[in-house]
C-alpha cells in the first residue's frame, strides 16, 4: 500500500537515512517541506531533526518498519521519537538538550540516542531503548554533559559512545549482556564519530585533528588497546562500516576519502583530489559502494578498487553552501542526498552498477531537509524542519500535482487500489499518481475532475 501527502517547499534539505533492505528511507527538511511525495506517515515534531553538519539523529531498521528520530534545535524540550512506519508513533522521550546522534539495531529492537544535557539531573546524555518494553533500559551521563556520537551493534549487545570534552573526551563501551560498562578511556581530543561492526567485534573512532597521535582509530570491542590508528590532516567527522564487516569507509573534514579493510590501518586507497569540506559518507552492505557529499562539489560514488569516482554530480546548489547528508541503500542500488539549494535527490544505478551514465538523478524535490534515509527496496524518508515532519515514500517516485497557498499538515492516505477517502482530503485541488512500473499512466483522484 502506498500513501500520499501534499505540501509546498521553500527551503533546503538537511539530512537523510535508509534501511538496509531498501524498503524505507527518510529525509529531514530545514524549513517548509517538499511539494510532493508519497508517504506512509507524518510525524509532527517541535524541533529540527538533523543539521547542515551531517549529524545523523535519524535511523531506520533494515526492513524499514521502525524509525527513531531526535530533535536538535527549535524545541524548548527536545524529544527522541520512536515509531512504526505501519502504525505511527510508539513512544517518545524528553531529552535534556540537543540530540546529537541516533542508532538502531537491524531488527529495530534496540536503539541508542545521545546528546547534550542542560536541564539538570533528571536527564541524561546517553540512552538505550527497547522496542519490546517501549522504554529506556539503560542510561549514562558524561561529565561534560555532551555526548556527540553513539552506535549500537546489530544484536543490541554493545554500545560505543564518545563525548566532546577536549583533551579528556571519554570513550565508553557498554555490554548490555553483562549490564555494565566493560571499559572506558579518555581520548586526546573531541570524539566526533563512532561506528561499530554488526556483530560488535570491532569499532572505529574519529577524533578532532591537531593531536600528537592518530585521528582515526580501530579497536577490538572488548579491549581498550587500539588495533591500529591512522594519521589524518583534518578532523574525522564521518565513518561507516559495511554490514558484512569487510570494509571501512572514512572521510575527513578536509574532504579526503579513505577505504580501509579491518585488518590494516593502511588505506587500500585514498581520494585526495579535492579539499572541499567533507559532509557525510555512506556505504552499502557489502562495502562495494561508497558515497560521499562535500561542501562545494557535491556527490561522489566509489567502488572498492579505485579512488577515482565511478559517478559524480555537483548537485544544483552545492556551490552556494554546505551539502548536508547522504545515504546508500543496503544493496547499493539507490543513493539519496540533499544540497543547500533547497533540493533533495535520489539516484539509481539502473541495475548495472554505478557509472557516469547514472549521474542524472531519477528524482529531485524542493524543500528543506535535515536528515535522509533510503533502503534497498526503495523506500526513503526525510525529516523536514519548518513544519517539523518526518515523511517517507517509495522509489520509483510516485508524484502528485498540487497547488495551494499553504502546506497541508495532515496526512492523506492513498491506497494502491486507487481508493481514497475524498472527504478526508478536504481542499486538495488535485492528486495524481502512476501505476507502478508504467511511468506514463496516471489516474486523476482530484475532486475537480481535471
Amino acid at each position: 500500500m502506498y500513501f500520499g501527502q501534499s505540501g509546498v517547499g521553500t527551503d533546503y534539505p538537511r539530512s537523510m537515512a535508509v534501511s538496509d533492505d531498501g524498503k524505507f528511507g527518510a529525509i529531514n527538511y530545514g524549513q517548509s517541506g517538499p511539494g510532493s511525495e508519497f508517504n506512509q506517515y507524518q510525524l509532527q515534531s517541535a524541533g529540527q531533526i538533523g543539521d547542515e553538519e551531517g549529524r545523523k539523529p535519524l535511523a531506520m531498521s533494515d526492513d524499514g518498519r521502525y524509525m527513531m528520530a531526535g530533535e536538535m534545535t527549535g524545541a524548548v524540550q527536545p524529544y527522541v521519537y520512536f515509531f512504526s512506519t505501519d502504525t505511527g508513533p510508539i513512544w517518545n522521550l524528553a531529552m535534556g538538550g540537543t540530540v546529537r546522534d541516533i542508532d538502531l539495531t537491524n531488527d529495530g529492537e534496540y536503539g541508542v540516542a545521545c546528546g547534550q544535557n542542560g536541564m539538570g539531573a533528571s536527564y541524561h546524555t546517553l540512552y538505550m531503548f527497547s522496542r519490546e518494553n517501549n522504554s529506556v533500559i539503560w542510561d549514562y551521563d558524561f561529565d561534560s554533559d555532551n555526548c556527540y556520537s553513539a552506535a549500537i551493534s546489530d544484536d543490541g549487545r554493545y554500545i560505543v559512545a564518545g563525548e566532546w570534552d577536549g583533551a579528556t573526551s571519554e570513550l565508553i563501551v557498554y555490554d548490555h549482556q553483562q549490564q555494565s560498562i566493560i571499559w572506558q578511556k579518555d581520548m586526546p581530543s573531541n570524539i566526533y564519530d563512532v561506528a561499530i561492526a554488526g556483530d560488535g567485534d570491532f569499532f572505529v573512532v574519529g577524533l578532532k585533528a591537531g593531536i600528537v597521535g592518530n585521528e582515526f582509530l580501530k579497536f577490538t570491542t572488548t579491549s581498550s588497546t587500539e588495533d591500529w590508528g591512522y594519521k589524518t590532516s583534518a578532523s574525522v567527522h564521518h565513518t561507516q562500516i559495511s554490514y558484512d564487516q569487510t570494509a571501512i569507509a572514512m572521510m575527513d573534514f578536509g574532504g579526503y576519502v579513505y577505504y580501509f579493510t579491518p585488518s590494516s590501518g593502511t588505506p587500500v586507497w585514498t581520494d585526495t583530489s579535492t579539499t572541499n569540506r567533507g559532509q557525510e559518507i555512506g556505504i552499502s552492505d557489502d562495502g562495494n559502494v561508497i558515497a560521499v557529499v562535500r561542501q562545494t562539489n557535491g556527490l561522489a560514488v566509489y567502488g572498492l578498487t579505485s579512488a577515482t569516482p565511478l559517478m559524480q554530480n555537483s548537485m544544483d546548489g552545492a556551490s552556494s553552501g554546505p551539502t548536508g547528508s547522504v545515504d546508500v541503500s543496503g544493496n547499493g542500488k539507490n543513493i539519496i542526498a540533499f544540497d543547500s539549494d533547497s533540493r533533495s535527490y535520489i539516484w539509481s544505478d539502473g541495475g548495472n552498477g554505478w557509472s557516469s551514465s547514472d549521474s542524472a538523478p531519477i528524482w529531485s524535490e524542493s524543500g528543506m531537509a535535515k536528515d535522509v534515509v533510503i533502503s534497498s527496496g526503495g523506500y526513503y524518508g526525510y525529516s523536514e524542519d519548518n513544519d517539523k515532519r518526518l515523511i517517507y515514500g517509495k522509489v520509483p517516485i510516485y508524484s502528485n500535482t498540487y497547488h495551494h497557498d499553504t502546506p497541508i499538515y495532515d496526512e492523506m492516505w492513498v491506497a494502491d487500489d486507487y481508493t481514497v477517502d475524498y472527504n478526508a482530503i478536504g481542499d486538495l485541488e488535485g492528486l495524481w499518481f502512476m501505476d507502478e512500473g508504467q511511468g506514463t499512466t496516471t489516474k486523476d483522484h482530484s475532486g475537480n475532475g481535471n
